[in-house]
């Protein structure tokens, strides 16, 4: 068995190299994962990770080469058979919904972390609650993160690290705070 490139698709899969799928991930961030690897990989993951026939693996790879079969379907293909591999079918369906749900139609994932804040002041700086809520590693990270346009609270881009949240604002349902284009937390009062 041939070694596997990981999802940078230079070095081979290792932990060590952070470039894995691990088989105790969950369906969203597997299924998510196998969609990041380059297009060039596509056949050798369905071939080595998919467990398909000698036939299919050699049709799947025509169909992909031929442009019959486009790289983004492919991915999902193999995405869903892997997460159906190690975890089950409905589980691999759900994973391909909330990818296309979160990346394709820009919508929020059903299951968000929620994170509970007990603040004393009456206003709270967003980079303060970033870093409250571990969507960043420290106070220096949220900033940059603010100022490269990589936050969004309910939606709205934030692009001013001041950005204050009243206690009202954070009252009830709270807020959605998003990281990039898969970290979300929900955050709210105590």
């Amino acid at each position: 068995m041939p070694i596997l490139e990981g999802t940078d698709g230079i070095e081979k899969m290792s932990k060590s190299l952070n470039n894995y799928i691990a088989l105790t991930d969950t369906p969203r961030d597997m299924f998510g994962k196998v969609m990041s690897i380059p297009d060039n990989l596509i056949s050798r993951y369905f071939k080595y990770a998919c467990r398909p026939s000698l036939t299919e693996a050699n049709e799947f790879e025509q169909n992909l080469n031929n442009g019959i079969l486009h790289p983004r379907d492919a991915k999902v293909q193999v995405a869903v058979k892997i997460v159906s591999l190690y975890h089950n079918e409905e589980a691999g369906k759900a994973a391909f919904e909330e990818f296309e749900r979160v990346f394709k139609n820009k919508d929020i994932p059903v299951d968000i972390e929620e994170r509970s804040l007990n603040l004393d002041n009456p206003n709270q700086n967003i980079v303060e609650i970033l870093f409250l809520t571990k969507l960043v590693e420290s106070k220096k990270e949220a900033k940059r993160v603010i100022e490269q346009g990589g936050v969004s609270v309910d939606g709205q881009k934030v692009s001013d690290i001041y950005t204050l949240y009243s206690k009202a604002q954070l009252a009830g349902d709270g807020l959605v705070l998003k990281r990039g284009k898969k970290s979300f937390k929900k955050v709210k009062l105590d």
